[in-house]
């Protein structure tokens, strides 16, 4: 391939010229004029595909692409040289060749590279803008250059607008979805980083194993299925929308039977929302995936799998507590948080601040949203996952669990009672009428319910007599007050075998009760 340097720089030309008039191209130079440009061949997954690599950062291109890269080049180039043929010279002669320089074989020897996308590492988040980079870490919010990038990405990573990093500090600037952010908090501090802490949890492209959860968003109601909506939860994930890539599924028509289900979900979704989950879906649908990765199918396609490290976090949206398992299983994998009623039907988002979040905002209003949801990253890399105070959810769950009869029914039973023979209480539930004789559990599933009461509600029992346990004894503040032994005395000794330590013996046990008594009377 034949270089020409023009103005201190070397440009590679992949023709030649032969008796000063033919126009001649050599393949393998060919092939190595669209490395020049670029241009280059990606193995991503299984996939072998034609690319662009520009700042780091690879766009999938088709073979038309390469043609229309090819004749650009040449309008904008080829009067930066002399040459002893006109340009439409030169086109002919790749036009005659084209056949041959753009089959599928011949490309075949285009140089190939492989991509594996970069992840979050633990302590850092990355993001990518159309004129920058950035990375957050504890330390603070960092903007870099995309040649100083250490690895490609995609073009799919780059969000669609610019980044400033405004020149005001966070705490001196009035950001709107901030203060929705605050106003869904129900204007609680606790609540109020919950949910900073969720927004960075979604944000951080790094799955940890020890913590993979689900993020449940509910509305902050006493009723069981009240879906009044217009509280704010999908203004809040759209927002996610806006810093990494969100597939939304609509959650009344999600059915786990459906093999096609998660064929939107791609390598490089950060987020899978499950929009406003029906009834029938139960959480244990989710399990494998928010721990083992995703398992896709696309029609036409053959199945492929995105391992745990790669997969999407998951956002499920309900009116309703979720149906799930009780037990560690679902513990582990879910993190639930209610939404205050500040918003509804009497106050919209649009009332609240005279404009429509994302739509009507200017450069400014950009990057300070974009500026608090780096925060809300930085705060996660600092805090974690920050626990949210229930406000409703606990007897939301056991209405859901466990059935407004039933709990009616225990309340009544409850009333004074100190021990529930567990084969009578059965029998006067069965036989109250409380539910319908279709929907009547068996002995064991109601004393499973009886339990789940029990602790739900806090009330300590215990299942007597230890051979049967055909009881429920509820224990009293006397049955709970620790039993005074021997090895509550500070002794180095518990063998009395010389009336020297018998003496000291007394002398201690006195001293013990001496001090408890005074402490008593303290009290």
């Amino acid at each position: 391939m034949r270089k020409v340097k023009i103005s201190a720089r070397i440009i590679f030309i992949p023709w030649y010229v032969v008796d000063g008039k033919h126009v001649r191209i050599k393949t393998v130079d060919f092939l190595n004029f669209l490395v020049f440009l670029n241009i280059m061949v990606a193995k991503i997954g299984k996939e072998r595909e034609y690319v662009l690599i520009e700042n780091n950062i690879i766009r999938i291109i088709e073979v038309s692409d390469i043609v229309q890269m090819l004749l650009r080049w040449l309008d904008e180039n080829f009067v930066k040289f002399e040459e002893e043929v006109p340009i439409d010279d030169v086109k002919e002669a790749f036009i005659n060749k084209s056949s041959m320089l753009f089959d599928k074989t011949t490309l075949f020897f285009l140089k190939e590279i492989e991509f594996k996308q970069k992840f979050d590492p633990k302590d850092e988040s990355y993001f990518y803008f159309l004129n920058t980079a950035v990375k957050v870490d504890k330390g603070g919010i960092h903007l870099i250059k995309y040649t100083d990038l250490q690895w490609l990405i995609m073009e799919e990573q780059v969000v669609k607008r610019d980044f400033f990093l405004p020149k005001k500090p966070l705490d001196k600037l009035t950001i709107p979805y901030q203060i929705f952010i605050w106003n869904i908090a129900g204007q609680d501090e606790v609540r109020y980083k919950a949910f900073m802490s969720v927004i960075g949890y979604l944000l951080h492209r790094y799955q940890d194993a020890a913590n993979a959860k689900a993020i449940n968003l509910l509305d902050e109601t006493e009723e069981t299925d009240l879906a009044e909506g217009g509280r704010g939860k999908s203004l809040f994930v759209k927002a996610i929308g806006f810093m990494v890539t969100v597939c939304a599924l609509s959650g009344k028509d999600f059915t786990r039977n459906n093999i096609f289900a998660f064929q939107r979900v791609n390598r490089y979704t950060s987020v899978l929302l499950i929009d406003d989950a029906g009834h029938n879906l139960r959480f244990e649908v989710f399990y494998n995936r928010i721990t083992d990765g995703f398992a896709v199918n696309v029609k036409y396609k053959q199945e492929y799998h995105i391992p745990f490290e790669e997969s999407p976090k998951v956002v499920i949206t309900s009116n309703h507590i979720l149906k799930a398992l009780a037990g560690n299983s679902t513990d582990r994998r879910r993190y639930e948080i209610e939404l205050s009623s500040h918003y509804g039907k009497d106050l919209t988002v649009y009332d609240d601040f005279g404009h429509y979040f994302f739509t009507d905002w200017d450069q400014k209003q950009w990057d300070e949203f974009t500026l608090y949801m780096l925060s809300c990253v930085q705060l996660y890399l600092i805090e974690g996952l920050i626990e949210a105070p229930s406000i409703h959810l606990n007897e939301r769950r056991l209405v859901s669990e466990l059935g407004i009869e039933f709990l009616d029914f225990m309340e009544e039973e409850l009333n004074g009672k100190t021990k529930l023979h567990k084969k009578e209480l059965f029998s006067k539930f069965s036989k109250g009428g409380y539910v319908n004789q279709r929907y009547l559990p068996n002995q064991r599933t109601f004393t499973t319910k009886v339990k789940k009461y029990l602790e739900y509600k806090d009330i300590p029992y215990r299942e007597t007599p230890l051979n049967t346990r055909m009881y429920f004894e509820i224990l009293t503040e006397k049955d709970l007050k620790p039993m005074i032994t021997i090895d509550s005395v500070d002794t180095d000794y518990r063998t009395v075998d010389t009336t020297n330590k018998l003496t000291r013996l007394v002398n201690q046990l006195q001293k013990f009760f001496s001090t408890g008594t005074d402490n008593t009377t303290k009290n």
